[in-house]
């Protein structure tokens, strides 16, 4: 390029200065040099050069990676040419002394984004050059190299065609036994440092985990049988002892912070590769079974493991014990003898030796006597947040990803595995919790508080075992009546396990009892937490299909009252609408319609509440109203201001156009239409990304109809995808609705591409021409696997139209959709793995709460075109369209330039 590299460093000096004035020009320019040949291999040069200044470094590092993410790939528009590629790719093996770790790890992600795109067969020998130099006596290379090679094998292990699949096997025969020497060299190298050198510990620490790192991925996707490699058998072996050596490693280096946390990372890292061959290998992992769960219980259940494990390591062992126990390879029909696969029989049998009775009994206690009682800091948190403890404790977020519930599914799974051993245990524990407790005994509250949890946990297991109607009356409402704070513990516990037990057994005779101890527990006096409690608990007794709405209409007034008095100090939406149902829906619409409403001096506080309000209200109603549907006029204000309640404005639309898409659109599609349409053209980043999927939503609901009604944004978007220069999110999105386009309303997508065509003066051939090929490029970087499905589909039914515009780039068009086959394909089968999901990635996430929103949700992903088409199948038909419209002549030299995985899976979808 014209100027060379002075020219652009000196430009990226500007670029990065703190100055307007000086910036913006530079960036400019170093756009206009994105296309000139030789920008990147000058681009790798300057960053190359560690006496530069490290922020001109890393600018030149990023504007590299753009430039690999929109140029490289052989089909992109202005593609770098096949020298400078070859130029660069040199430039980068002579690149692994990075001094700088954060540069460092953006070298090895781009080194790798590359390798995925050209290796083995343009970059033949990158891993060789690894290989090489992962074994230099330089410290510095040699975890550069690792930390490279790492990023490398994580790129070509998620690479899912056949073709592909065997090359990662073959290189994982060829390197796995290498690695693996290497791993174990690294951790003896620091474990024999001991506590005396920490210098030799943390970089042979860091290399052993970034060697453990790569044999995980190896071990998963480099073998079709772990189990018949020798090496990866040893390698499964090891793991046993290394988790048992790093954890008395870390207790070493406890006051170490920066050894402690890569030790932690380390122990987890080992138990995750475990329970990965387990979910990958069910049959490979039967001579594992018996170590892990002795490894597991050793550190969690017993003394053994006091001062040594930590909590993440914990929920990983909890996890591992539960996927055993859940693996449904490992479990046998309800007659054993019926069961044909010996494994099976292998899996369950050394299950039932392990589990003895005994085993049973030690883990039951320990769950419910150690892990099921709250903290310390459960209890700070329950008195400084109230609302903060119900939701982190009862199910927030930030709850699912912590012990307690791992500890409480896997007390469900082993309850309902080995009920027979477990009932007597539990039972003994009700026995000896009976008495009350005295107020001042806290650990007797606490350990309490912790039976009567595990009680409502296994309620549908203990039908036959307790009679709930004589212990409530005998003994649990006397409990909810000990008004000491202290007591506050055992009040929630009792009204929350009455809750439980409602829908199982509970007679209706002491419904009135119930609902006047609701009453006592939702005074104002009362702890805040019990009063949600109670709140909770009436939700569960009006949901009951036993509810008798006569038996509690006398109690109906005071509980109102007490509700919307606890709803006027809850601060939080979701706290508010825990015991919500549709018979709140006027005094709550009030509420939305003045918090909401731009006139109203009040909004300006109130407006986030209102909008939480609003949203959890829809989520929770089963059936619109013309007053819940009226209240939207408050929207179309909001939307235009394009606030930072933008993100909570759109699922506020989303959620009304999948509860009443017929009315909603009806009286607002139009207006919202050309407010989305003024909101694009000014909005960048994760903001058009909201609107987009709103726009997505109209289609999905209302295919037909919804593509007339978003006419008047089509041209937008078609020329979006033409121009191909969208960050990867927005440009999915994007490629989303022109694939439902051309798979719901194909006359109004060609309509939009000559309105495009007439706005460019260009032909509309040229531009749709333009679109497959942008497409195509791009199809690899559509996320997630759902939505590049889809964009898979549409593209298939463009390669199958024989227009000639698609015909001009038909070979990468149909080898990206072939990619996004073998994706999507189920391994050693030819079905379709979202088909057989059908839709169940539309239910709740983990502990999310079953709204009649997420009902609604789970059934419009259940019909969609994703969970209903096989893309295999639907390929198939598109190729025997392209072959009753296309010369056959032309059809054979197209197949000549495609890969012969590729013309081969063709083969077989027209065949078939």
């Amino acid at each position: 390029m014209s100027g060379g590299k002075e020219l652009v460093l000196s430009t990226l000096r500007r670029a990065a200065s703190q100055e307007a004035d000086t910036l913006k020009p530079a960036e400019q320019q170093l756009q206009e040099w994105e296309t000139e040949p030789g920008f990147y291999s000058t681009l790798v040069e300057i960053f190359s050069e560690y006496n530069l200044e490290l922020n001109v470094r890393w600018l030149a590092v990023l504007y590299f990676k753009n430039g690999v993410d929109r140029y490289w790939r052989k089909t992109a528009p202005k593609a770098i040419n096949e020298a400078e590629k070859t130029q660069i790719r040199c430039g980068l093996l002579h690149n692994l002394r990075e001094p700088v770790p954060q540069v460092a790890i953006q070298l090895a992600v781009l080194i790798a984004k590359i390798a995925r795109v050209d290796c083995p067969r343009e970059w033949p020998d990158l891993l060789p050059a690894l290989f090489e130099a992962v074994k230099s006596n330089d410290q510095l290379v040699q975890h550069r190299t690792l930390l490279t090679l790492h990023h490398v094998i994580k790129q070509l292990a998620s690479k899912r065609l056949a073709a592909d699949r065997r090359t990662f096997q073959e290189l994982t025969n060829q390197m796995f036994s290498f690695l693996l020497e290497l791993w174990q060299s690294e951790t003896e190298t620091f474990l024999a440092a001991g506590g005396q050198n920490i210098e030799i510990v943390v970089p042979s620490l860091e290399q052993s985990h970034l060697a453990l790192k790569i044999l995980r991925k190896l071990i998963i996707h480099g073998f079709k049988k772990p189990e018949e490699s020798e090496d990866a058998v040893l390698f499964m072996k090891s793991i046993f002892d290394r988790v048992k050596v790093m954890l008395t490693f870390r207790k070493q280096y406890e006051n170490h912070e920066h050894v402690k946390t890569i030790s932690e990372k380390y122990a987890v890292l080992l138990t995750k590769v475990l329970r990965d061959v387990l979910e990958n290998f069910p049959f490979s992992y039967l001579q594992f079974i018996k170590p892990s769960l002795e490894l597991t219980t050793y550190f969690v259940f017993t003394p053994a493991g006091d001062g040594l494990i930590f909590e993440r390591f914990t929920v990983q062992c909890l996890n591992l014990i539960k996927a055993i126990l859940l693996c449904p390879e490992y479990k046998p029909c309800k007659i054993i003898e019926d069961t044909k696969d010996p494994q099976t029989l292998e899996a369950f049998g050394t299950k039932a030796e392990f589990f003895t009775n005994s085993v049973l009994a030690g883990m039951c206690h320990k769950l419910v006597s150690h892990y099921f009682l709250l903290s310390q800091d459960d209890l700070e948190v329950w008195d400084s947040d109230p609302e903060g403890f119900c939701m982190e404790v009862e199910g927030g977020e930030s709850w699912k990803y912590s012990l307690r519930p791992c500890t409480e599914t896997l007390f469900v799974s082993l309850f309902h595995e080995y009920r027979s051993a477990l009932i007597p245990v539990l039972m003994e524990m009700v026995r000896s919790s009976h008495n009350p407790v005295d107020p001042s005994d806290y650990h007797g509250i606490l350990q309490k508080d912790a039976v009567y949890n595990a009680v409502g946990l296994a309620a549908f297991e203990l039908f036959d075992d307790i009679d709930f109607d004589q212990w409530f009356t005998s003994s649990l409402i006397n409990e909810l009546k000990v008004k000491d704070s202290n007591y506050r513990i055992i009040r929630r516990r009792v009204i929350w396990l009455i809750g439980q037990w409602t829908s199982v057994k509970f007679s209706p005779e002491h419904r009135p009892t119930l609902y006047e101890a609701c009453i006592h527990l939702l005074a104002a006096d009362e702890d805040f937490v019990v009063r949600l409690s109670a709140a909770m608990t009436l939700k569960h007794s009006v949901d009951d299909f036993e509810f008798d709405a006569e038996q509690f209409m006398p109690y109906l007034p005071t509980i109102f009252g007490l509700l919307f008095s606890l709803l006027k100090e809850a601060h939080e939406c979701d706290t508010k609408m825990q015991r919500e149902s549709e018979g709140l829906h006027e005094f709550l619409i009030n509420i939305v319609r003045v918090a909401t409403d731009v006139n109203e001096d009040c909004h300006v506080y109130l407006l986030e509440d209102g909008l939480l309000l609003w949203l959890t209200t829809l989520e929770n109603t089963a059936n619109p109203h013309d007053a819940l549907l009226h209240i939207f006029d408050n929207m179309l204000p909001l939307l235009e201001l394009s606030s930072e309640n933008l993100r909570l404005c759109l699922q506020i639309t989303t959620a009304y156009t999948l509860l009443c898409p017929e009315q909603f659109l009806s009286k607002y599609g139009s207006r919202l239409v050309g407010t989305f349409s003024s909101m694009l053209t000014d909005m960048k980043g994760e903001g058009m990304v909201l609107v987009l999927r709103a726009v997505e939503m109209i289609l999905r609901v209302r295919p037909a109809e919804g593509a007339s009604l978003i006419q008047p944004l089509l041209p937008g978007v078609i020329k979006a995808v033409a121009e191909g220069d969208q960050y990867p999110m927005i440009m999915s999105m994007y490629l989303s609705l022109v694939a439902r386009l051309v798979l719901y309303a194909e006359p109004i997508f060609m309509w939009a591409v000559n309105q495009v065509a007439s706005s460019e003066v260009k032909r509309p051939e040229e531009v749709l021409e333009r679109i497959v090929s942008v497409w195509a490029d791009k199809l690899t970087l559509v996320s997630p696997e759902e939505r590049r499905k889809l964009c898979g589909l549409g593209l298939a039914h463009l390669c199958g139209s024989g227009w000639p515009p698609v015909l001009k780039v038909w070979p990468p068009a149909i080898t990206a959709v072939v990619e996004v086959v073998f994706d999507v394909t189920v391994e050693d089968s030819t079905q379709d793995k979202l088909v057989i999901s059908g839709g169940r990635l539309g239910s709740p996430e983990p502990y999310e709460l079953e709204t009649e929103h997420v009902l609604r949700r789970q059934a419009l992903a259940q019909g969609d075109p994703v969970h209903t088409t096989s893309l295999r199948e639907f390929l198939g038909q598109q190729m025997k369209r392209l072959q009753e419209s296309t010369d056959q002549n032309t059809i054979i030299a197209l197949a000549q330039d495609l890969d012969e995985n590729c013309r081969k899976v063709l083969e077989e979808v027209t065949v078939s």
